[in-house]
């Protein structure tokens, strides 16, 4: 298997991926009916969510006329725990070697929940929204759609890593008013993912970055409050 190509996914993982689709979803429903000042940005991740579960559904199914395409958590479940603790393992080894370190979220400052739900909303559901959306939906599309214009094999998947990652600090700026500094961290964290991504073949690499490193910044936040 080439480095970009695809990977297949698991019977059992498929439905693990649908079960956690719609637990999100469900959260995100009583987010924004319990909790008023985050109401319109958890709209905003039930949009991707929602979009996320399409494109994943359609691909699931192979009813698509055009490059709906989406990357799961892998083929097997051992392939997405190690891709998982590898991602994670990641970013704790940045934060053992330099003292503390965690990547600039916007999201701590900007979203208006608190706890025991902010733990609940930042640490899982904001990153697991994030990473099926931004690498499992719009990488793998932008890249199968480019091939249909013609960019090339060798040529689309490098393009869909830098397009993907300039949106997704742009979002960072729009839904949380990321500064510049955290615009470059996201882009360089997006980069990182998406080949941890293909290397473990499994988005379980930039679950794990994501989940532990929100993690890492919200105990730096509240003072290692949980």
């Amino acid at each position: 298997m080439a480095f970009w190509d695809e990977w297949t996914d698991g019977k059992k993982l498929e439905a693990l991926s649908g079960f956690l689709n719609l637990t999100t979803i469900l959260a995100l429903a009583w987010v924004i009916t319990n909790i008023p000042d985050e109401a319109n940005r958890a709209i905003i991740f039930l949009v991707l969510i929602l979009a996320a579960t399409i494109f994943w559904t359609a691909d699931s199914i192979k009813r698509r006329s055009i490059a709906f395409d989406s990357l799961d958590l892998g083929k097997t479940g051992n392939i997405a725990l190690k891709a998982l603790l590898t991602g994670a393992g990641l970013i704790f080894l940045l934060n053992i070697s330099a003292q503390g370190f965690s990547i600039p979220s916007p999201t701590l400052t900007a979203i208006q929940i608190t706890q025991p739900w902010a733990l609940f909303y930042i640490v899982l559901i904001a990153p697991y929204v994030e990473e099926r959306f931004f690498r499992g939906v719009v990488f793998p599309s932008l890249k199968g759609y480019l091939r249909e214009l013609g960019a090339g094999f060798r040529v689309a998947p490098y393009i869909s890593v830098l397009a993907t990652s300039l949106i997704f600090a742009f979002f960072h700026y729009l839904a949380y008013g990321a500064s510049g500094d955290a615009m470059t961290v996201a882009f360089i964290f997006s980069v990182v993912a998406i080949l941890g991504n293909q290397v473990s073949q499994s988005i379980g690499f930039g679950l794990g970055m994501h989940f532990l490193n929100n993690l890492f910044a919200y105990l730096a936040t509240t003072g290692g409050t949980l």
